[in-house]
């Protein structure tokens, strides 16, 4: 019987696990695990703008803002998927995001969010109490990073 041996590499002076077939990647929601896939590389919507994770990335845990995350394999894009926001833990060997919602990005209604965004803004001018008025603006621009993103995605149909 062999021993389990995993390839390992040196990335910023410290051992890390290589994975043969990619940096294994997770995004749950509040009800299912969505996708668990090896990736080569990640492009995240982090709270202070996006970041790229490769292997061996200093760990880190933050909060995602509304935006896509592209997941990349052999330099090519393999998923996009929005995320409403949540929480994102990177290890040395791993990423696992939670996500309040996500949607394969060709699953996105640009005439929807412009739809939610009115509904919302006449809302917004008629409370009086500012902490739904609070929800309600993060709503409006959860709504507008939905809206940019799937306008990004027919944009990139059409060219």
């Amino acid at each position: 019987m062999s021993e389990f041996k995993p390839n390992m590499a040196k990335l910023g002076g410290r051992d890390v696990f290589m994975y043969p077939g990619g940096l294994p990647f997770e995004i749950i929601s509040p009800s299912e695990l969505l996708l668990s896939e090896p990736v080569d590389s990640a492009e995240i919507p982090g709270s202070e703008g996006y970041f790229g994770v490769l292997p061996g990335h200093t760990p880190m845990i933050t909060n995602l803002r509304p935006g896509v995350i592209t997941l990349m394999r052999q330099d090519k894009v393999v998923w996009q998927i929005y995320v409403s926001g949540g929480i994102c833990e990177v290890t040395f060997n791993s990423v696992t995001v939670l996500a309040e919602r996500a949607f394969d990005l060709p699953q996105l209604d640009a005439s929807k969010a412009e739809a939610d965004i009115t509904r919302l803004t006449v809302e917004l001018q008629t409370t009086t109490d500012e902490f739904v008025a609070a929800k309600l603006r993060a709503d409006i621009a959860e709504a507008q990073a939905r809206r940019e993103a799937a306008n990004s995605l027919h944009h990139r149909k059409a060219a």
